[in-house]
């Protein structure tokens, strides 16, 4: 047995004992699904998916819990006992969901929540494609064929419940770079339709980030993020933004094609006592500042995101300095 294999057996039997278990998903488990289950009673089923030429290369742990509907979910764990990354890893994990699915269905048109995590232990780095669709040779097309462009359907429930209780609501999109900027401000707008938002008035930020774009360049980032920008602003809006940590962005986008300073900067930068302007702003300085992504709000489960407001005068209210504010942004 190689030491890599010890170490996987090693792993799934700390992970049958029910207290290690429950201390493993709560710190690897991602937030919003641990706000709907219940972890205090964790089962281990007796099944495994990986085919038997393979298990000398991974093995798996399924647990299921109850979700606070009292439905049953699951969290499929895969364990890659090999010292180098599967490129193959993202569609065998598919594969296993899909039988995990096809196992549990709980009638005709219900199939239980599944959560699936990885863990690699391999001395290289890993770097093998971390979603089904950046598997396929026009990863672009594979996206729009089978989910087209993102819409958050609660963003309309959302920003009239913000707008009811006193709170004055931004709006934000996630820009993606295997989408046009035409495709994306059509789609864009079209939530915005759906609101109350006043293009004059209220705040609408593009959210500049690598999660979706990895394979974007510098180019890219930047071509498509001023295009998208600057259709938005021959629509008449008028209060735009950049969201975008100064790492990312110095980094990876190509920022001095053109000028972005135009557009507020709402700077990503945590666990510091200043944020770090990047040179495009570097003579307006910043407007939003989220400084944190571990805050808590009563009525909400999990962290949330904490921001400063340094100026509100670019909201046409009294400026107010280093105050902790509610700014609050949804996704279209």
């Amino acid at each position: 047995m190689t030491s890599n294999l010890k170490h996987d057996a090693l792993i799934k039997k700390i992970l049958t004992n029910p207290v290690a278990a429950q201390e493993f998903l709560e710190y690897y488990l991602p937030a919003d699904f641990k706000a709907i289950v219940d972890l205090t009673k964790i089962t281990i089923e007796k099944e495994s998916f990986v085919e038997e030429d393979l298990r000398r290369k991974l093995s798996d742990l399924v647990f299921s819990v109850q979700t606070k509907n009292q439905d049953t979910a699951f969290v499929y764990v895969l364990i890659e006992a090999q010292a180098t990354p599967d490129h193959w890893i993202a569609l065998r994990l598919w594969k296993y969901i899909l039988l995990l699915c096809e196992r549990h269905k709980q009638k005709k048109d219900g199939l239980p929540l599944i959560c699936p995590l990885l863990i690699y232990h391999g001395t290289k780095t890993y770097n093998a494609p971390r979603n089904l669709w950046q598997l396929f040779s026009h990863p672009e097309h594979a996206i729009r064929a089978t989910s087209g462009i993102v819409k958050d359907e609660r963003f309309v429930a959302n920003w009239e419940g913000a707008k009811a209780v006193g709170i004055r609501p931004g709006a934000y999109h996630y820009f993606r770079a295997n989408y046009t900027a035409q495709e994306q401000a059509e789609n864009l707008i079209e939530r915005l339709s759906k609101i109350s938002f006043n293009p004059y008035t209220d705040v609408l930020v593009i959210d500049v980030e690598k999660k979706f774009n990895e394979e974007a360049t510098p180019d890219q980032m930047a071509d498509g993020t001023y295009e998208l920008l600057k259709i938005l602003q021959n629509t008449s809006y008028e209060h735009l933004g950049i969201y975008a940590s100064p790492n990312y962005w110095t980094n990876d986008v190509n920022w001095r094609k053109y000028d972005f300073s135009q557009y507020l900067l709402w700077i990503a930068h945590w666990r510091v006592q200043a944020p770090l302007v990047p040179e495009t702003w570097i003579n307006v300085g910043w407007k939003i500042w989220q400084f944190s992504n571990k805050g808590q709000i009563p009525g909400i489960t999990g962290n949330v995101d904490l921001d400063i407001v340094k100026d509100r005068a670019f909201l046409g209210e009294s400026p107010v300095y280093s105050e902790i504010d509610n700014a609050t942004g949804f996704t279209p």
